[in-house]
């Protein structure tokens, strides 16, 4: 993949984690710490440091 795909994909899965989020905020009436969504920002993370890298 190049580094377009990889910045893309990172922001896909950074709005999808914060569109959970904001629907458990608005379900359940506050914030939750989830493993799962953790892990997924830190997939985003690493998505765009690795794309930062192959420019």
């Amino acid at each position: 993949m190049n580094s377009k795909n990889l910045r893309l994909l990172a922001l896909i899965v950074m709005i999808s984690v914060a569109a959970w989020i904001i629907t458990d905020y608005v379900r359940l009436g506050h914030m939750t710490v989830s493993p799962i969504r953790t892990g997924l920002l830190i997939v985003a993370v690493v998505l765009l440091l690795v794309a930062r890298r192959r420019q």
